[in-house]
């Protein structure tokens, strides 16, 4: 980070209890991450003094026994952020990713303020993060995605919690590192479980709803992998139909959040090939786009065979290409920042999503290929499972 300010948090007025917290900063690309954070307590009236540097705007939603910030849209005007306060109510939302059909971060607040006092612990079929305070401010439901895609830290604080959607906004001066959790990210490039890089600060789990008011806290399952079928049946000549008629569904129902501009980000590898046939199947309108890697002693297959594809196929299609090597170390570092350090995976991303348009884009990127070992193939596994 280039500069560091602080929050502070004062329960009341005669016995003030402080937490510093390090504020974020952009990075040396200039990037600047799309978050929330927030602060609650059962009992106790929170005054926050949300003091950042002037390089960061904040979206800032407060109810007398909690307090919400976001950063500030660049695309969707002054002052809308994924944070979000019900009038009528003492309650508020915090709220980044997306739900099918339509409810996505920038959604109008009324819709999110609704569907989150409605379904809280429903099934949700996306990919969110959510911090949901009830209507009279007494409880609190934190909420993330079936697979956790959508990360959710939290850490108590003086009887309340402090929230957010990156672990690095919680940091303060006394943390020490989770030793497990850095061994684990050196030696599979993940970090395992609810943990994070941080003693203290934990994930909320996928899959799962952790509740709190001042009776304590209690975490719930809201999807169940176990109800899930076996998969013990057999394959036949139908499977692969079934299978390529669940993906076509999946992805309308995908391309119902679209408002602008549709992108794919084209690496010629399993996930980016599968979902550029739902688009062409579908006849929508998009362009493709592929980075062409720094690699040292062979040729960058994606940008070869990406660029192959876009001919034989028609394609709207452009090739980002590589940069110097002490650009490419300065987008690292703002990448791991961005994503808290959390993993080594897309490198790719900070050049790509600085030539997207300068509106609201649908960005259909996979994550299975890098989960199942893409892009080295099926020799060689990566991620959750290697061995």
């Amino acid at each position: 980070m280039n500069s560091l300010s602080y929050s502070r948090l004062t329960r009341d007025a005669s016995t003030p209890k402080e937490f510093r917290i390090r504020w974020p900063a952009r990075t040396l690309s200039g990037a600047s991450d799309n978050f929330f954070i927030g602060v609650w307590h059962p009992a106790r009236s929170i005054r926050v003094d949300w003091g950042h540097s002037s390089e960061s705007s904040l979206v800032v939603r407060n109810g007398p026994n909690w307090s919400l910030a976001s950063a500030v849209s660049p695309l969707h005007g002054h002052d809308v952020g994924l944070v979000h306060r019900d009038l009528t109510h003492a309650g508020g939302v915090g709220f980044r990713g997306y739900i099918l059909p339509h409810l996505h971060s920038y959604s109008p607040e009324h819709q999110l303020l609704q569907y989150w006092s409605d379904h809280p612990s429903a099934e949700h079929n996306g990919v969110f993060s959510a911090a949901v305070i009830g209507r009279d401010g007494r409880t609190i439901t934190l909420i993330t995605d079936a697979l956790g895609i959508g990360t959710l830290y939290y850490r108590s604080w003086d009887g309340g919690i402090l929230f957010s959607t990156s672990p690095r906004y919680m940091l303060s001066d006394t943390d020490q590192p989770d030793y497990i959790a850095w061994r684990c990210l050196l030696e599979t490039s993940w970090i395992s479980g609810d943990r994070s890089l941080t003693a203290g600060i934990s994930r909320v789990p996928a899959g799962r709803v952790l509740h709190a008011s001042d009776r304590g806290m209690l975490i719930e399952t809201w999807f169940d992998f176990d109800k899930l079928p076996a998969g013990l049946a057999s394959v036949n000549q139908n499977s692969i139909g079934d299978v390529e008629e669940v993906f076509q569904e999946s992805m309308k129902r995908c391309l119902r959040l679209r408002s602008h501009n549709v992108m794919l980000p084209l690496s010629s590898g399993f996930d980016s090939r599968r979902i550029l046939s739902g688009l062409l199947r579908s006849n929508t309108d998009f362009e493709a786009i592929t980075y062409r890697t720094l690699q040292k002693g062979f040729r960058d297959l994606d940008a070869r065979f990406a660029t192959q594809i876009a001919q034989d196929l028609s394609l709207s299609h452009r090739v980002v290409e590589a940069v110097s090597d002490d650009q490419h170390v300065t987008d690292n570092q703002a990448r791991r920042l961005l994503v808290c350090g959390e993993t080594f995976d897309h490198t790719w991303a900070m050049r790509v999503m600085g030539t997207l348009p300068s509106s609201p884009c649908l960005f259909l990127d996979g994550l299975g290929g890098d989960v199942l070992g893409n892009p080295v193939g099926w020799s060689v596994r990566a991620g959750p499972g290697a061995g």
